[in-house]
């Protein structure tokens, strides 16, 4: 995807300096790194969660696409 879109290719930069950051702040500490960590945790399951609803959800509309044009039964 970052290949082929540069705001992917720009969200990708932005999450590694961001990441750089934080680990490099003066304050991130155990308790810090714990939380950060959680944070990024839970993001990751929401958004593999998010993705795999909205792949079943398009193949569930393209099924329909296909009765609705007389493709499939």
């Amino acid at each position: 995807m970052a290949e082929s879109n540069p705001a992917v290719r720009e969200a990708v930069k932005q999450q590694r300096d961001a990441s750089v950051l934080v680990k490099d702040h003066p304050k991130y500490d155990n308790e810090l790194e714990q939380i950060v960590d959680s944070y990024f945790e839970a993001m990751q399951l929401l958004l593999g969660e998010y993705s795999r609803h909205l792949y079943i959800q398009g193949a569930k509309d393209c099924v329909a696409v296909l009765r609705e044009l007389g493709v499939i039964k």
